[in-house]
């Protein structure tokens, strides 16, 4: 996911949202 806008603040954000997604999908598998 990358903005045309705000990439540094953006993409640290979302990159945690992602990481978060992930781990609750590998919580939720497990």
């Amino acid at each position: 996911i990358t903005t045309p806008t705000g990439e540094g603040v953006t993409s640290a954000r979302t990159f945690v949202r992602l990481r978060r997604c992930v781990l609750v999908d590998a919580f939720r598998i497990v």
